[in-house]
């Protein structure tokens, strides 16, 4: 179950990637458009959303077999690494004025999106998510331009 949840997500955020890399040349503007893109599918979700598997397992690390927790932890470092790699591409032509680690910023994506998920269903607002995901955008965009 946890292969098919990471491999259906990998699969979602490749299909954008593919649309933002499609309809944009440089990389910073693909990667904002990837956010926007982003941030109106997440805005398409139930209002109900059930939440994230990936964070399901960290909660209850303890009563998972091993194995699983490190599944999950292998499809968050693959989502770390998709993120990194695209930001390092902009980095190469627009590097940062600030000391910035890329992974770290990758990783604050999934922050982004798991947190979000969590405050959704707490507030049963799903405006949440998209407007967290724009907010990183904008961020992103602030770093690379000057």
């Amino acid at each position: 179950m946890i292969k098919r949840h990471i491999a259906n997500d990998t699969n979602f955020f490749d299909k954008l990637f593919a649309r933002a890399d499609e309809l944009v040349e440089d990389p910073l503007q693909r990667y904002l458009l990837f956010l926007k893109l982003l941030a109106e599918e997440m805005g398409e979700l139930p209002s109900t959303n059930p939440g994230c598997i990936i964070a399901s397992i960290c909660y209850a690390h303890q009563s998972y077999i091993s194995r699983v927790s490190e599944l999950n932890k292998m499809g968050l470092e693959s989502w770390r690494e998709m993120f990194s790699d695209r930001l390092q591409e902009i980095a190469d032509i627009y590097p940062p004025d600030v000391n910035i680690d890329l992974a770290k910023l990758a990783n604050a994506l999934t922050v982004i999106i798991e947190g979000a998920l969590i405050l959704t269903r707490v507030y049963k607002d799903k405006n949440i998510l998209p407007e967290q995901i724009l907010l990183h955008r904008n961020h992103v965009k602030h770093i690379f331009t000057k």
